[in-house]
Parts: C-alpha cells; structure tokens; sequence
C-alpha cells in the first residue's frame, strides 16, 4: 500500500490532472454514497482553483487507485471540508459487493456497507483476499501518517468506512429524495405519509396565477444577474438573522460562479428559478452529478415571503429534477422543516475528529460532547438568540470580520431557533423515520425557505 500527496492546485491546468480525475471519478461509481457532487473530482479542482491549501491524498494498491482524499491543509491539520463550503466529506474508497451496484442506488441509514464484504471477483485487478487485507489495512492513522497529518476535524461522513467509527462524536441526519422511478416514487412517498403537501402546492400556484400572474419553472436558468439577485436574498436573510453568509467571502463568490458556468455532466452548477408572471419568486442552487443533484442554496424574494413560496417550489423542483434524469435529490443535513417535509429519505452522517496525540484527541472529543450537549437541551434557543444578537451587534459596531472561510451553509442553516427533533427509533425505515420527524414538527410553523 503506497500513500502520497498532490497539492492539487499544482495540478488544476495540467494534463496529469484530468489523468488523476479520471481515476478518481472510477471509484465512485462502485458506491451509491459516492454519487454527491461533493465527491467528485470536479468540485475538488473547483475548490483548489480558488484555495491553494487543497490537497488530495492518494492510496494505491498493486498499482491500482485504491481511495481518495480531498482535503484542505492548515499547518499538521486537516481541516474540514474542503474548501469549507462541503455538504459531503468522507474519503472515497473503492468497496466492491459480489452484486452489481447502482451509483444512484438510494442508501439504507439503517443498512450500513461492509468495509470487508470482498470484492466482486468479475472485476480485474485483485482478488477477495486482497480487498480484506485493503480495508484491514488502510487505518485513519496509517492515512494521516502518509499525508503527515496529525489531525483531521471531519463533518457530514457517511457510516460507509468502518475504521472510522470509534472517532464518530454524534451523527446528524441528512433528508433526501429517492427518484429511483421518477416524480411517482415522491408522490407515492408523500401519499404514504398522508401529507395534503401536492394539494397545496395546487392551491398555491393558483394563488400565484391569479395575484402575479402564470406560474413558470425553469430547472436551469443561465442569467448571472438572476444568480446575483438570488444571491442577495440569501445575504439578506442570513443578515436579518444575524448569522454569517459563507458565499460573502470573494473566492467563495468566485467558486460558485465557477461552478455556474460548468457545463460537464460529471459536475455542474445549476439555477432553478419559479417564476409568477414576471416576478422571480424564488430559486435554489443546486450542484449536480451523473443522476444526483444536492440543494447547495435555497432562497426566495422577501417580498413573496407571504405566498409560502417553499411550498410551491420544492414540488415543481422535484419534478423537474425527476423528468431532467435526477435519482437522487440531496437537501445535505440540518434541522430545517423543509427538507423534512419534502425528503422521502434518510441518511445519517457523523462528525468527529482522528488526532494522532492521546491528549488532544480527548479534549477534542469533550469539546465536542459539550457542543452537542448544548445543542440538545432547553439552553439550545437561549444560547442562539444570544449569539446573535452578539453578531448583529458586533458587526454594527466593527468588532466582527467578514464571514469565516471555512464555514459551510450547513453550518449557517444550523443557526436557526428550530429545536432539533427527537431520533426515532433505530430499528425503523428511513421514510417512516422521516415521517416521524415531520409529525413530530406539526406544531411547529413552517418556515418558508
């Protein structure tokens, strides 16, 4: 087993480049928790255009590319995710099932992949044994000894790489949609909970038809000042709630306009706009690859804050989604009431941290436990509102920067007052789970998004 490390910067214009990607993006099809677009190697070469600190680890095997991962160096640490604006983040190891396996396949949270399940002896290369030895072998502290890492801090990592488990702090979960058989598995979905969702989104597009004028929706919009008018409602919404926009940093601004001008199927940018007459009501911004599009942003006019545009738009999304090809639709993890009321899915993702020293590793591991702690009692709302008001005034005042690189519209979504919802039962499906979640808010307004 070989480890090295590229800064991929070196790499972003050069024909070694577009050789590394394509056997990066070979790996990912071998699991359906790899088809994020966080994943791919576009979003990386993306990210490392822009953050010269990016750099990828590489582990082969026999001559063969066995895993990969991107991350962003700061002195000895890995520091998560890349480029700090990932809703995904896990190394990319080639696992292999004695059955063909669909990269868009939906993942069973309840159902985690077997890091020693052997490798499909169809495919050439190596054998079963060899794929044990592989997954035995490739530790967390192996990986960090050949990158000459001391610590990597990881958020939103799927249960997939079992060495991982015991640096896991908590799990968070992550709504999806599951579009394996078109918009009919999302109405079917919904239909099963006995959500009238699909009826309002009728009345409200005839509400919309009659103050504004025809309801229309445009899966990929190409109009920048579209982007820039969207863009400044999100500003504007974090502003008002006193939390940090990650988008307002320059190169952060810089990588979304890049990945709106991509035009590759493996990755790419999109703009989905919902229209009333001529109004822009509001849009998402998504991320796409293969068949699997992740909501990175979602915003909507303050204007029409009074239509519930969320309601009417994240059907017609959908949909769209469904006819454009799209088997998976990620929302990425938080507690927002939306993406518990239009996810048909769940996946649950952890974050923690692997540091090589005994000491730090345990003080980190309180800090974290301390956090989340926090976050789960009746202080959560309490602690919240004071952060906020600290915010807005500091910034008023000149005391506060702009906002952190490294912060992640996860992290800013994490900002709202919801409480989190209580976890269900372990033992029960992913939609019944995300079906208790959604009833055990039914008490709660919904908020538009």
């Amino acid at each position: 087993m070989e480890i090295e490390r590229i800064p991929l910067g070196e790499l972003a214009t050069d024909s070694a480049a577009d050789a590394l990607a394509a056997e990066w993006d070979a790996l990912r099809p071998a699991q359906s928790t790899w088809s994020s677009p966080f994943y791919s190697s576009g979003y990386a070469r993306m990210v490392a255009a822009e953050r010269p600190q990016v750099e990828v680890g590489l582990v082969r095997a026999g001559g063969q590319l066995r895993a990969v991962l991107a991350y962003e160096r700061s002195g000895r640490a890995a520091i998560p995710p890349v480029g700090g604006l990932s809703d995904c983040q896990a190394p990319v190891v080639l696992y292999h099932s004695n059955q063909p396996h669909d990269a868009n396949q939906p993942h069973d949270a309840n159902q985690p992949h077997d890091a020693n399940q052997p490798r499909d002896a169809n495919r050439t290369g190596d054998t079963a044994d060899d794929a044990r030895a592989f997954a035995a072998d490739l530790t967390p502290e192996r990986w960090l000894r050949g990158l000459r890492l001391n610590t990597w801090r990881f958020q939103y990592v799927p249960p997939v790489w079992q060495p991982l488990a015991p640096y896991r702090y908590f799990g968070l979960s992550a709504p999806y949609v599951d579009l394996s058989d078109g918009f009919a598995t999302f109405q079917a979905a919904i239909a099963a909970r006995g959500s009238d969702m699909m009826h309002r989104h009728k009345r409200g597009c005839r509400t919309f038809t009659k103050r504004l004028g025809p309801v229309r929706f445009e899966f990929d919009n190409h109009d920048p000042a579209l982007l820039h008018r969207f863009l400044e409602w999100k500003a504007a919404q974090h502003t008002q709630r006193g939390t940090r926009f990650a988008f307002a940093e320059p190169w952060a601004r810089r990588l979304l306009d890049r990945a709106f001008a991509a035009r590759d199927p493996a990755f790419r940018g999109t703009l989905a706009c919902l229209f009333a007459g001529d109004h822009f009501v509001a849009g998402s911004f998504n991320l796409i690859s293969g068949s699997t599009l992740h909501v990175w942003i979602a915003a909507f006019g303050p204007e029409y804050a009074k239509f519930s545009p969320g309601t009417n738009f994240f059907p017609e999304l959908i949909m769209a989604a469904g006819a454009a090809g799209i088997k998976r639709l990620d929302f990425g993890h938080g507690d927002e009431p939306f993406k518990f009321r239009f996810g048909t899915c769940l996946d649950e993702v952890a974050e923690g941290c692997v540091d090589r020293r005994l000491l730090l590793r345990w003080s980190t591991r309180g800090r974290y436990a301390l956090r989340h702690h926090l976050r789960q009692t009746e202080l959560r709302p309490w602690l919240q509102n004071v952060r906020q008001s600290a915010r807005r005034w500091g910034t008023r005042l000149g005391w506060l920067s702009a906002p952190a690189a490294t912060e992640s519209p996860a992290e800013n979504a994490a900002d709202s007052p919801a409480e989190p919802p209580a976890e269900p039962p372990a033992d029960r499906s992913a939609e019944t789970r995300v079906a208790s979640r959604v009833e055990s808010r039914a008490e709660t307004p919904a908020k538009p998004v």
